[in-house]
């Protein structure tokens, strides 16, 4: 038997590791491992505060009631109000007593008589909403004082000033009164809550009795009182009669200054009276004189039947009567200076209970499905409750079913001078007849009681409403704390109750942040960013969507100019360029991405722009032409034979390329301004007054001379309306609304192109036609039956194979087609541009007819204001940080394809272009789809160059020439200044959450594509 001659395998040898290799092993894999836990763990968290942040602007609004000693009395209050710290209530009383006593303990501090009231009875009572003087009284400096008045039984107006008195005194241990030692320290926290319920005492000084607390400061006492004191008798025709309601409105100013005061009256027989009086004080004495009047009249032959409701606005220019059957008349102070000091009725009475035009339903239905408890109200429908909101812009009206309106006046046109009011909004209503309203002083929010006893809190822009209560009584009057953070009600038993209030952030909702509001003063509904403004009574504005447009308008913008560049490089430097110039072009490129934002927001916005702005012509004829250079060379260096290129070498091609470059770049600039007076003519951007009005040409020489030459920013803003008549040179009126037509040379210039292709194809045809020949995929048989004169030339001029001349000859031939073709082209638009452009793009023209104006189609009525720092100058410094990311991404996407796919392809006998754009990108196309989503989201969340160049208006437009602001340029600028914890700055938080959903949505769905396309092509 032979031997085996097979050896068995010799056992593999084991290799231990060190114990110090393990050691570092295991601690680099813990150290990575919880490395990673720690940044998930932070990503989470971060994304967890800003939704701890962002969650209290939709949270509720609390309230509780405080429990007050203050019982009913036995006389009828028409009055009650309180100081800013709730702590000191005031009371008229109908025997013409004013009570100031303790809110919190119901303790009267000190009851006198109106002087001069005798035995007639008070029947009306009314408190300015704002302070008209802050200064001296009573000694003590920054007194707020109130204008009030109060109708009487007898026809008479009684004015005067109601202070609210506040002054802090400091005691040392042991030092302080006998009467205050009881009172407890409050902690910080304590003190700050909105249902805190200090322990008060009261406390003899200078012979007056104040209310005083501790405040958080061992030792520090705040004291509070309150003053009304009635002085005047305002001047009025009442012949006697019973006032029934009355409204005063005196001058801001100094208490000692000559000041006008306002005051609209209605009498129990429903006379409208308005006076308008000066006042002023002995400076001797301190004591006020008399009034001097300046107007004082009667209305009431303007107003249908007898009024009920009156108001006077805080500027005395303004006064307002209503009717209880639903019809508001509107007075305003004559703007004439001989009569100046008169009252004229605005427009017609405006019916507010009738036709709601934007419900599309009567407003007594409107009404009725806006009541809470569904009930349908009985009786006549009729207007109970008129009131200006802070700012006297927007008038709140209520009515017997509860309904309650918000009205304010809408100018037709920004030029409009009489705007007439217009029902903006239908505010959540009631369960009863609205008595009465009383608004915030820091807010557009206000809050209303009804018959039923329901009292509510409702925020005017948002629509929210944070407070709703069921008083014990019948509500009298009702007070909304000057800082919005208490209310006080008087009942019908004469009783006092008090709640605290905690709005929240009552001005937001899903309708102010995301969809459009009617604003005070706008002509429309509009979304609008407006987180500042100069005093209280202006709107505040947080809609989101001028940031989020902004946002993804930036990164548009950045990835129009970034895309193309970035992607063809990296094609370029990964299929053609030589491996030597490659490994310095892509680390070159790598290294832009370090490349300081703000230092290219700089460059943007101090020199990119200023440059930009007078030669934008010129740089949108290199856009276009330069690529269209670089196209056309590369077809000619792509119709050379082999032998010829090869003689190109690397530097070659790139210094090739380059001097295209620059051939386009003194092209562009020599072209610019040539075409820009083609297109762009001055004349159609002119001044209005120096063109005819039916011909629109130069009035004068001087005027032809000076609109002779190009103006592109002036073309972009000339074909908006006019806002009011203008007088040319020769006396033409143009009327309001007139506009330059234009846009002729821009229509025709943009109809060669296409008319260009049709040219060519025509060509084709005729030539196919009579000689034959293949066109649009069918071959044709030519009619003339020989041989095309073109190709004989053709062939004859090509002479033999081996030489550069057919290449010469090829290129020749196809670039006087693409000519002729142009020439075709420019021939077609110039025939039919004009009778397009008047079937298309025609208007009716105030003073010429009907005209064609495609430029009015473009820009719109209100044309394209140009800007300095806009979007095309953003997008352009936006896209040198976006570039690198797009670049590199891409370029290692294609370099990772197999060069087997490569080799194949070219086998096939495909160009190295075929092959890099049929095999290699589709190849790659989930890793460049990937490249494009990165620097979509890198463009999404830049700041500093936005911040720097974009000219940070909020707009909700995407024209080219405007700036905008995106939110992350909005979170930079505006967080510093937000205070902690307000509406702005939780806002502000919102568009951080905002910025991270949507890259967050953007890139879960670009990966999603991605991974379909990997699968797609992973069968390749």
């Amino acid at each position: 038997m032979a031997q085996d001659t097979k050896q068995a395998p010799k056992p593999a040898r084991k290799r231990r590791a060190s114990r110090s290799v393990y050691i570092f092993d295991k601690t680099a894999n813990v150290v990575i491992r919880t490395g990673g836990i720690f940044v998930v763990c932070a990503v989470l968290g971060l994304v967890a505060f800003i939704f701890s942040q962002v969650l209290p602007l939709f949270g509720s609004p609390e309230h509780g009631a405080l429990e007050v000693k203050a019982g009913a009395g036995s006389d009828r209050v028409v009055y009650a109000g309180f100081d800013e710290y709730r702590r000191v209530a005031v009371r008229i009383t109908e025997s013409g007593q004013v009570e100031i006593a303790s809110a919190l303990s119901g303790e009267v501090l000190t009851r006198t008589a109106i002087a001069g009231l005798g035995k007639n009875r008070v029947t009306c009572a009314s408190v300015a909403l704002l302070p008209y003087a802050w200064g001296f009284f009573d000694n003590v400096a920054n007194t707020p004082q109130f204008a009030v008045a109060v109708g009487t039984s007898d026809g008479r107006v009684l004015a005067g000033t109601l202070a609210f008195i506040t002054d802090y005194m400091r005691f040392e241990l042991g030092q302080e009164p006998d009467t205050l030692k009881a009172l407890p320290v409050p902690s910080e926290a304590e003190f700050k809550r909105p249902d805190y319920l200090p322990r008060t005492a009261i406390q003899e000084l200078k012979g007056k009795p104040w209310v005083v607390e501790h405040l958080a400061d061992f030792g520090f006492y705040r004291y509070m009182r309150a003053d009304m004191v009635f002085d005047r008798q305002v001047g009025l025709p009442t012949t006697g009669e019973p006032i029934s309601a009355v409204q005063i409105s005196v001058e801001h100013g100094e208490p000692e200054a000559e000041l006008e005061q306002l005051v609209g009256a209605v009498t129990a027989k429903g006379r409208a009276l308005v006076s308008l009086e000066t006042i002023s004080q002995n400076a001797m004495s301190g004591e006020r004189n008399d009034p001097e009047s300046l107007y004082a009249g009667e209305l009431s032959s303007h107003v249908d039947g007898p009024a009920s409701l009156v108001q006077v606005n805080v500027l005395r220019t303004e006064a307002l009567f209503a009717t209880r059957r639903g019809v508001v008349y509107v007075f305003h102070r004559s703007k004439e200076k001989a009569t100046r000091n008169q009252f004229v009725v605005a427009y017609p009475g405006v019916a507010v209970l009738g036709f709601d035009a934007q419900e599309g339903q009567d407003w007594r239905q409107t009404a009725t499905d806006s009541r809470d408890d569904g009930g349908t109200p009985q009786g006549k429908l009729e207007l109970t409750a008129m009131s200006y909101l802070l700012g006297d812009s927007t008038v709140l009206l209520g009515d017997s079913y509860g309904g309650v309106q918000a009205w304010f006046a809408v100018r037709e046109t920004e030029e409009d001078t009489n705007p007439r009011l217009q029902r903006i909004r239908a505010l959540p209503g009631g369960s009863g007849a609205v008595l009465g309203f009383s608004s915030s002083h820091v807010s557009k929010s206000f809050i209303t009681w009804d018959e039923s006893g329901r009292i509510r809190g409702i925020h005017n822009t948002s629509e929210r409403v944070f407070f709703d209560v069921k008083a014990e009584g019948k509500p009298v009057s009702c007070t909304y704390g000057s800082k919005a953070d208490g209310v006080l009600c008087l009942d019908d038993k004469g009783g006092l109750q008090q709640w605290w209030v905690d709005p929240g952030h009552s001005e937001v909702s899903f309708k102010t942040l995301f969809g459009k509001v009617f604003y005070e003063g706008y002509l429309e509904p509009r979304y609008e960013w407006q987180s500042h403004a100069g005093t209280d009574d202006v709107e505040t504005k947080l809609s989101m969507m001028p940031l989020i447009l902004g946002s993804l308008k930036g990164g548009m913008y950045a990835l129009l100019f970034a895309l193309p560049l970035a992607v063809l490089a990296a094609i370029y430097t990964s299929e053609f360029m030589a491996p030597r110039l490659r490994s310095v072009i892509k680390p070159s490129m790598e290294v832009m991405a370090s490349l300081p934002s703000v230092v290219l927001g700089f460059l943007g916005a101090l020199y990119f722009a200023p440059e930009a702005a007078p030669n934008m012509p010129s740089l949108v004829v290199f856009a276009l032409l330069t690529p269209t250079l670089f196209m056309l060379f590369g077809w000619i260096f792509g119709q050379l034979p082999p032998y010829v290129t090869k003689r190109f070498g690397p530097l070659t091609t790139i210094a090739a390329l380059v001097a295209v470059l620059v051939f386009g770049a003194v092209a562009a600039s020599t072209l610019g301004p040539r075409l820009e007076s083609h297109i762009f003519p001055a004349l159609e951007g002119a001044n209005p007054t120096q063109l005819e009005a039916t011909t629109f040409q130069p009035t004068t020489q001087e005027a032809a001379v000076a609109l002779s030459a190009g103006d592109f920013r002036s073309w972009t803003d000339g074909g908006r309306s006019l806002p009011r008549p203008l007088t040319t040179q020769d006396g033409t009126l143009l009327p309001k609304g007139w506009w330059l037509p234009g846009g002729h040379a821009l229509f025709a210039t943009l109809l060669i192109l296409p008319f260009a292709l049709l040219g060519g194809l025509l060509l084709k045809l005729a030539h196919a036609f009579l000689f034959g020949g293949r066109v649009l995929g069918r071959e044709l048989i030519g009619r003339a039956g020989r041989p095309s004169p073109l190709v004989r030339l053709r062939t004859v001029l090509a002479g033999g194979q081996g030489t550069i001349r057919p290449v010469f000859v090829d290129v020749g031939f196809s670039l006087g087609f693409a000519l002729l073709a142009f020439a075709v082209g420019v021939l077609l638009s110039t025939a039919l541009s004009g009778p397009l452009e008047s079937l298309l793009f025609s208007y009716d023209h105030p003073t010429a007819g009907h005209v064609a104006d495609f430029r009015r189609w473009l820009t719109g009525p209100t044309g394209w204001k140009f800007n300095q720092t806009n979007s095309l100058i953003v997008g352009f410094a936006m896209g040198f940080a976006v570039i690198p990311i797009i670049y590199s991404i891409a370029e290692d996407a294609l370099s990772s394809v197999p060069n087997q796919m490569r080799a194949a392809s070219l086998a096939c006998g495909a160009s190295r272009w075929q092959t890099a754009m049929r095999v290699v990108v589709p190849a790659a196309a989930s890793g460049i789809f990937s490249a494009i989503v990165i620097g979509l989201g890198r463009a999404l969340g830049e700041t500093m160059i936005v911040v720097m160049a974009a000219g940070g208006t909020p707009l909700t437009e995407l024209q080219p020439l405007s700036g905008f602001r995106s939110l992350s340029a909005a979170i930079a600028i505006e967080m510093p200044e937000a205070p902690k914890d307000s509406t702005h700055y939780r806002t502000l938080f919102l568009g951080g959450l905002l910025l991270f959903l949507m890259t967050f949505v953007i890139s879960t769905m670009a990966e999603f594509v991605r991974m379909r396309l990997r699968k797609k092509l992973s069968r390749m």
